[in-house]
């Protein structure tokens, strides 16, 4: 009897193997999140060039998503952390992504930035969630050649203001008492002197933005340009 069953046995063996082989074959996983960055084109989002600033201007300061507070458990201060945490960003998918949940008011953690705090516009959630749709990738831009001939508030200090500075420096609250957020204010700050040491980190002033990167090359270079050209509006 022995000898009849153990065919039947074989079969039933090589039957569950070949099961196991097809499950683990047609297991899919995605691929492992590189921490490396990544050289992108200026037709696609980055996350050095563009994702970082609004992050840094709206989220992360003291009391909120910096490294050291990590408000809710979430650390908003650089492409690792941020990319830590699974729920947060779900690549290529910004409707399962929490932080796009939290920036448009329906997440679990109620609105973000909280009550109080200038909400994002349109456009930088609309660069956040396109960022999740390329795939939310450490990506920077290769500098092309800096603009150092235009020098005036309105075309050049401004947007760098409002993307690095403005998301801490709009308010009292969140500033220091240092408020950026008009040709004037900016102006005082740079003819203190503290504008430019916060943003050449030269150790007499706080490094700015705070938590964040320092600003590229071509942005300081057009800050210095505009204060030695006598602060042009």
């Amino acid at each position: 009897m022995a000898e009849r069953r153990r065919p039947q046995q074989l079969i039933a063996a090589i039957a569950i193997m070949s099961a196991l082989a097809g499950a683990i074959s047609s297991c899919k996983h995605d691929p492992p999140i590189s921490l490396e960055p990544v050289e992108v084109s200026t037709s696609e989002i980055s996350f050095r060039d563009q994702v970082q600033p609004i992050l840094n201007s709206n989220c992360n300061m003291s009391g909120c998503h910096n490294a050291s507070s990590a408000a809710e458990g979430v650390n908003l201060s650089s492409f690792a952390s941020i990319m830590s945490d699974d729920e947060l960003v779900v690549r290529f998918k910004p409707d399962e992504s929490e932080l796009m949940e939290e920036l448009r008011g329906y997440g679990r953690k109620g609105s973000m930035p909280p009550s109080g705090q200038q909400p994002l516009s349109s456009e930088q959630i609309n660069v956040l969630k396109q960022w999740i749709l390329e795939g939310a990738r450490n990506s920077f831009w290769a500098q092309g050649p800096c603009d150092t001939v235009t020098s005036s508030y309105a075309s050049q200090i401004e947007p760098i203001m409002n993307t690095a500075c403005n998301g801490c420096h709009s308010q009292t609250s969140t500033g220091g008492g240092i408020l950026l957020n008009s040709y004037e204010l900016t102006k005082s700050a740079a003819q203190s002197g503290k504008l430019l040491a916060s943003i050449t980190h030269s150790g007499a002033a706080s490094p700015m933005p705070k938590g964040g990167n320092k600003l590229n090359d071509c942005q300081i270079r057009q800050i210095e340009r505009w204060i030695s050209n006598n602060y042009p509006n």
